[in-house]
């Protein structure tokens, strides 16, 4: 019960507001992201770095690492719930996920030479009082690895197009959950 106190001190509409401004600054456009250096970039954006205590790194690829396993976890759970109006739905929602994800990485990367340095760095502080952050890093090879998990997940949903026949929903549902899971751990 300790670890819940926390949650019923917080302002639910502050949250909610938060919540809003947080999808919104990541939609739009780059000149607006970068009036003011302590926003949030946008997703596509590649000219602002964000400045603040807790972050670092430059430009929409702090995002975008956040994306990359959110795209994955929102496609599973429709994939899932689109099984009940047909059949098919999870097949298509599933595969159009992984490209997706694909495409975004593939627009991670760099146009030099990769050199030992991270390419991308997202950190922020989750639970401070024990010193629990949530940190995701991608340097050159963690990039060809996802590349290659989303190649991998591509290829898998398509040679289980035509043999998967009951429960689609969930059989996408967890192999795009466990695609999640995979690039999380080349991202931490």
């Amino acid at each position: 019960m300790f670890p819940f106190v926390w949650l019923s001190r917080i302002n639910k509409d502050d949250l909610i507001d938060k919540l809003y401004t947080f999808i919104a600054w990541s939609l739009v456009s780059p000149t607006l992201c970068c009036a003011n250096p302590n926003w949030i970039p946008a997703l596509v954006c590649a000219q602002c770095c964000l400045r603040a205590d807790n972050y670092f790194g430059c430009g929409s690829t702090i995002v975008i690492l956040i994306w990359l396993i959110s795209i994955l976890f929102i496609g599973g759970l429709l994939a899932w719930a689109s099984e009940r109006y047909n059949q098919n739905y999870p097949r298509n929602i599933a595969l159009l996920t992984v490209l997706l994800d694909l495409l975004l990485m593939l627009s991670i990367l760099p146009s030099e030479p990769i050199t030992s340095e991270w390419i991308t760095v997202f950190q922020i502080d989750w639970i401070p009082r024990f010193g629990i952050s949530l940190y995701f890093a991608l340097d050159g090879l963690s990039l060809l690895l996802i590349i290659l998990t989303a190649f991998l997940g591509a290829i898998s949903i398509g040679s289980a197009w035509n043999e998967i026949k009951t429960q689609t929903g969930f059989f996408y549902f967890n192999l795009l959950w466990t695609l999640a899971g995979v690039i999380g751990v080349f991202t931490a």
